[in-house]
């Protein structure tokens, strides 16, 4: 596997090359890179399998770098110093990223994942990030559901509502159709929160957008466009109404 290392840090190129021969020694550095720009000369002469590219760049941020692309040619595993806004974006697309100091275990745990891809010419996810990256919290948007045997790519739009299964997730779509994803309700909430939807009780999340009447109680219910109706706990009805106040939909 050939790859490049675009990092700003001479320290960071270093030690990550240091790693690499130690624990992935299939993976064969071809080219380091410490701007953007030079990334992009460097893919002109000898295109990489592999891009590990640090997200905040002198010259521009490596999610710009991938812009440059309509369908990046490679592979990517991100490398940023802090846990910060972007994470949810690179999570949203199921790409692999790094946080620095890099921990030898989850590097081994991505370039595997990468392998995995390669080998099987899995699709490559980075033409999802950079259409999430273009359209912020946009319903179009795909999200990486994963499930046994990989990942299946949603829009968003077609999401009705999510219902825990223990450990798990059902998630149900347009045209009564569900899928079952092999992430918890809490995760996946924390990657949909800003795409319009709402915890409106333990087990349960909604598409506020798919939301087809209110109905007032106690608690009170909602029924779905998929004609499903669903309790709201007594504790979160506050937070539903905010956040419908919020979206303009009361």
């Amino acid at each position: 596997m050939k790859a490049i290392i675009v990092d700003d840090e001479a320290p960071i190129r270093t030690a990550l090359q240091i790693s690499l021969r130690k624990f992935c020694p299939f993976v064969h550095i071809i080219g380091e890179a410490e701007t953007c720009q030079q990334a992009f000369e460097l893919l002109q002469y000898e295109p990489p399998d592999l891009v590990f590219l640090d997200i905040e760049m002198p010259d521009e941020t490596g999610f710009d770098f991938l812009t440059r692309f309509d369908q990046p040619p490679f592979e990517v595993i991100f490398i940023t110093g802090f846990d910060h806004y972007a994470i949810k974006a690179i999570k949203f697309s199921a790409i692999d990223y790094l946080l620095k100091p890099i921990n030898r275990l989850e590097l081994i745990k991505a370039v595997g994942k990468v392998q995995s891809r390669l080998q099987n010419k899995a699709a490559n996810h980075n033409s999802f990030l950079i259409q999430n990256i273009l359209r912020p919290n946009h319903q179009e948007n795909q999200i990486a559901i994963p499930k046994i045997n990989g990942y299946e790519f949603i829009p968003v739009q077609q999401i009705i509502h999510c219902e825990a299964d223990r450990e798990n997730t059902i998630i149900h779509l347009e045209q009564q159709k569900s899928i079952y994803a092999t992430k918890g309700l809490k995760e996946l909430y924390s990657l949909l929160e800003d795409y319009g939807f709402y915890r409106i009780h333990k087990s349960h999340i909604i598409n506020l957008h798919k939301m087809e009447r209110y109905f007032k109680g106690e608690g009170g219910y909602v029924l779905m466009k998929n004609q499903s109706s669903i309790d709201i706990s007594r504790r979160r009805k506050q937070g539903f109404l905010d956040k419908l106040k919020v979206m303009r939909m009361l």
